[in-house]
């Protein structure tokens, strides 16, 4: 009868262990499923912000090659421009050596 009760006393301890160490697993459970939803939204985050970095250098090489189409446009216009002044200074010495000529100088 002794024996029994003892077997009986340690069976509800051993199961009063048990219920803790659920009532443990069950909260580390709550507390993986918490840390991985951080984790998943830490990693939504980096993604994003490598999105938009990657959206930024898109743009920032758009700018630099109209930029540089730009740069390269007003460069040919100037040299245009410095050809048409060089026309136009050969001109004006020419008219002035014909001036110059009929004045007799």
């Amino acid at each position: 009868r002794l024996e029994v009760t003892t077997l009986k006393d340690r069976l509800n301890n051993t199961l009063a262990e048990l219920a803790e160490k659920n009532d443990q697993i069950s909260t580390l459970k709550m507390e993986l499923n918490q840390a991985n939803s951080k984790h998943g939204r830490a990693i939504a985050e980096v993604t994003a912000c490598e999105e938009a970095v990657a959206k930024m250098k898109a743009d920032i090489h758009t700018k630099s090659k109209i930029r540089q189409e730009e740069m390269t446009r007003l460069r040919e216009q100037l040299s245009v421009s410095e050809k048409q002044q060089c026309q136009t200074e050969e001109e004006l010495v020419c008219e002035r050596n014909k001036i110059l000529k009929l004045q007799g100088v």
